[in-house]
């Protein structure tokens, strides 16, 4: 995210100097440790020798890997949770009366509002705290608010749990590419973020086909008595199911050692200060603008197809719902992931 990417073009900034600093005493220490690097300094002059070091002091390509594709999954759940309502349109409109601009409202503006107003925080964050723990605690409260969409009874609550799942899922994201940079050299980085960033694919396509079963399997009822929970509808029990799988996802990214972050030591940590931000943004102005107005017509583009694609199925195609959702998944899944 924005915050990350500055903040990672100032830590650079003090890593070169460190650099240069340590490559200026090389000739009083056989071995010195800069400050500004994770690696140790050889006493070879050769730029490619420098950088063979750095990358054998990476972490284990294999445990990146694993770190890879446990992110991965908390991606892909963080979508399933996130697209599981576009399938529900009809029969929550229907339970709750509401309209179809009010149906668009949950799925877009309550939660795009809530994400991005979190997404600079939690950049900070990330710089300054333990990323793994923001990660765990991210996927255990849109987990939660999920939980909650499918134990509301009117539109706000629905409403407010939505917004939750935004802030909640905030947080994924801006620490994940953070920690995966730490994995990977720059120079291998490019394949972990392509198989990290198949996850809204995979995930658009198993909340089509999770939720179309779980239609399916309560078909024949208008609601199911749950235990202390009461009359719950089909909608409400299919929001529940894809959400109970969080505290899963959220054990698995515990098992993450958090890394050295690239660069720097912990105890040297200097996140830059508003200020430093900012005029990193003033001066890429031309790159921030760019992204800022291209992004959003991206997006307005893939997520108007994805939030009513079934609902047009249904109503102008007369598809039965759950065929429609197993449909739309599996085109999802298979070219989503495949692109």
């Amino acid at each position: 995210m924005g915050a990350t990417n500055r903040a990672a073009g100032a830590r650079n900034a003090v890593s070169r100097a460190s650099g240069n600093s340590c490559r200026s005493n090389r000739s009083s220490k056989a071995a010195a440790i800069c400050p500004g690097h994770r690696s140790e300094q050889t006493s070879g002059t050769d730029g490619s020798e420098n950088r063979r070091t750095e990358v054998t002091n990476y972490p284990s390509p294999v445990y990146g890997w694993y770190v890879t594709f446990v992110l991965l999954l908390g991606f892909t759940f963080s979508f399933v949770d996130r697209q599981v309502l576009n399938l529900l349109v009809e029969p929550i409109r229907q339970d709750l009366n509401v309209s179809d601009t009010q149906i668009s409202f949950l799925q877009g503006f309550a939660f795009a509002i809530t994400y991005v107003l979190a997404s600079v925080p939690i950049g900070r964050m990330v710089d300054r705290l333990n990323r793994v723990r923001i990660m765990i605690w991210g996927v255990l409260a849109w987990s939660a608010t999920t939980i909650a969409c499918g134990l509301s009874r009117n539109y706000w609550q629905l409403l407010i749990a939505r917004s939750g799942v935004g802030a909640g899922e905030a947080t994924l994201s801006p620490a994940a590419w953070s920690v995966l940079a730490d994995y990977f050299p720059p120079d291998r980085l490019s394949r972990p973020i392509s198989v990290y960033l198949m996850g809204p694919y995979i995930g658009a396509g198993i909340a089509m086909i999770a939720g179309a079963e779980v239609l399916d399997f309560t078909r024949e009822v208008s609601s199911i008595e749950v235990p202390l929970l009461g009359a719950l509808a089909p909608w409400q029990l299919t929001f529940i199911a894809v959400g109970l799988p969080g505290i899963l996802v959220a054990a698995l990214i515990a098992t993450i050692r958090e890394p050295v972050r690239t660069g720097r030591k912990e105890v040297d940590l200097v996140v830059p200060s508003w200020g430093e931000v900012w005029a990193q943004v003033r001066a890429n102005k031309r790159v921030y603008i760019a992204l800022h107005l291209g992004v959003p017509f991206i997006v307005v583009m893939l997520y108007g197809l994805q939030s009513w694609t079934p609902t047009i199925m249904v109503r102008v195609y007369e598809w039965d719902l759950a065929d429609a959702g197993r449909a739309y998944g599996v085109i999802a899944l298979v070219t989503g992931s495949a692109g």
